[in-house]
């Protein structure tokens, strides 16, 4: 009687604990505009180096794709938007140097043109031109 006790409890703990650790992905769907700027959503190719692209996803992933001297580099992550200011936060890459880097940039998005600087006078600034 004391087994089956001890296997129903151990049966009800496992059952409890599968429940407990499901969860909805965050990959799916839209992320929260207030975090996501609707306007970065799709496909830039930097202005000049069209080899240069980025594709933010509305659900806060984005993909960068760039020529590194005939080898195509690439970096995965999400992304998030507050206050004039975009941060990426890298997991997974060609290059594992690269994972679990967060980068911050300051933006400005004009219609099809996406200005991304690391310093707020945008000198230097990165120029991407909306190509999707």
């Amino acid at each position: 009687m004391k087994k089956t006790f001890r296997l129903f409890g151990l049966l009800m703990m496992a059952v409890i604990l599968s429940l407990g650790m499901s969860a909805c992905s965050d990959d799916d769907g839209v992320a929260d505009p207030s975090t996501h700027d609707p306007e970065l959503v799709g496909l830039w190719a930097e202005k000049g180096d069209p080899d240069n692209t980025i594709l933010f996803e509305s659900n806060g992933t984005f993909k960068n794709e760039f020529d590194d001297d005939g080898d195509i580099e690439w970096v995965k992550g999400k992304w998030s938007t507050s206050d004039g200011e975009i941060t990426l936060r890298v997991t997974s890459s060609n290059f594992p140097n690269h994972i679990k880097e967060v980068q911050g940039y300051y933006k400005v998005v004009n219609g099809n043109m996406f200005y991304l600087s690391e310093n707020s006078s945008f000198v230097n600034a990165e120029v991407y031109i909306r190509i999707d």
